[in-house]
Order: structure tokens, then sequence, then C-alpha cells
């Protein structure tokens, strides 16, 4: 019985002291669990944002790119119209064009050549009808002179059927292809004849105060745009209509004084065709 008691009472001993042994066991092993789920969510985390901008910092509009399918532009090789105003007198009208407005050649500082203003509200036809062929190129540069190229209204150029300039022409009888610059980005082309209306965009905002040339190819009754070797449009524009008379309009409004002029105007045909 004695020896009984003293087993017991070892065992208890033994008990109490296996308590705290296993107690702070416990606590070690709660806190390698805490640290393997902290451990987890934040590889969670940090896959979940990977790519994304660091908190507090602006996301940037990616500017587009630019498409091209190379300049395929080629130029007739008869010339059958040109003017680029060399024997006007600046301050004088320009003689090959005539107007609802005024044709005043002006010259411009650190730009070579002599230009004609385009006056806001005025349209420009020329002064000799020229006999257009099946196939034809027609050259000309704008420049637009002013703090924003913004602060102009669009401006269009086209065919007509007739040649007369009694009022301003916003957009061609046959077809016109009309620059937003008040807009930066955008340009339409329209045609009446085969009823069609192709929007577009197209980067202005480089062209103050620096020549843009435009190129435009018929060939029958399809017609190509360039805007500085960019294609704008490639499609047919013109109807049962014979090839009649160009124009060109100045913008309606004309903010802070910006103006825009147009030089080096030249018609050229193909001789064999």
């Amino acid at each position: 019985m004695k020896n009984l008691n003293k087993l017991l009472l070892v065992s208890a001993i033994l008990a109490g002291a296996a308590a705290p042994v296993q107690a702070q066991f416990n606590d070690l092993l709660n806190k390698a669990k805490q640290k393997a789920a902290d451990r987890a969510e934040k590889l969670l985390e940090k896959k979940s944002t990977a790519g994304q901008p660091a908190p507090g910092t602006a996301v940037g509009r990616s500017k587009r790119v630019r498409l091209s399918g190379g300049f395929d532009f080629t130029p007739g090789d008869t010339l059958l119209f040109m003017d680029n105003l060399t024997t006007a007198t600046a301050g004088n009208k320009a003689l090959s064009w005539k107007t609802n407005g005024s044709a005043q050649v002006l010259s411009a500082d650190g730009v070579t050549g002599k230009w004609m203003r385009l006056q806001p509200a005025s349209s420009y036809k020329l002064t000799r009808s020229v006999t257009y062929p099946a196939k034809y190129t027609i050259e000309f540069d704008l420049l637009v002179a002013a703090d924003k190229v913004s602060d102009l209204s669009a401006v269009s150029f086209g065919f007509t059927k007739d040649n007369a300039v009694r009022e301003f022409i916003s957009t061609g009888d046959i077809w016109n292809c009309q620059l937003g610059y008040m807009n930066n980005d955008d340009f339409s082309v329209s045609s009446r004849a085969t009823d069609k209306h192709l929007p577009g965009e197209f980067d202005f905002e480089p062209y103050a105060n620096r020549p843009m040339h435009v190129s435009v190819a018929v060939n029958g009754k399809n017609v190509a745009v360039y805007l500085d070797q960019t294609k704008i449009t490639d499609t047919q524009l013109f109807g049962s209509e014979p090839a009649s008379h160009f124009f060109i309009s100045g913008p309606w409004q004309a903010d802070h004084e910006a103006n825009i002029l147009l030089g080096n105007f030249v018609v050229k045909g193909f001789k064999n065709q």
C-alpha cells in the first residue's frame, strides 16, 4: 500500500512537471502556424499586384502607335498647272485664284517661298479651268501660322461641279476632305457622288508653324489622299461626273490671330495613259 502511494505521488509530480512543457510546445506550434499563414498571404498579395503601378503613382495613357503601309504616292510626269507664287508680290492678290474673300500673298519668317492666306469663311478656286485627264495628281502645302493648330476650325478641299465662288463652300458637291484642326486629331472624307463618309484620326498638333504636304492621286473614279506621306483614304469618290473644279476653303473660325496659308500648288498628268 505504501509503495502504491509512492507511485501515485511520483506520477503526479511528473504530470505536473510535464504540463508547462506541453503548454510551451503548443504555444510554439501556434506561432509557427501563424507565421506560415502570414507568409502565404503575402505571396498571394504579391502575385495579385504583379505588373500593377505602385500605390500613389499616376497611370499614364499609352500613346497610340502610328501604322504605315509605306508611301506609295507617285506624282505625275507631265505638268498641267502650277502656282508657287514666286512671281507674286507680297501683299498683293494671288492672280491664279478667285475667291469670295481675299487671296493675299504673304511671306513667312523661317519658311521658304510665298504663300496665299486662306481667309476665314472664304473659298478658293482656280481662275483658269484645268482639263483633268483620267489619271493625275495634285500636290500642295498647308502652313498653319498660330500658337497652336486648335485655334483654327476645319479646312476643306475637294471637287465641285462648277467654278463659282459666290459663297463659302464647306463641303464639295462631288467630294471633299475636311481637316479638323480645332480637334487636333480628326479628319473626314465625304463624297456626295458615292454617298460615302469616312472619318479618321490624324495628329495635326505638330504642324503648327511648319508646312504639311498634301498629295492627291486620282485614277478614274478612285481617289487617294496623303497627309505628309500618311495615306488617309483610298476609295471611290467620283461618280458619273467627270473631274471638274478643285476648291479649297479656309476655316470658318480663327482664334488668337491664327492663319492658314496655301503654297506650292501643282497638278500633273501622266504621259502614258
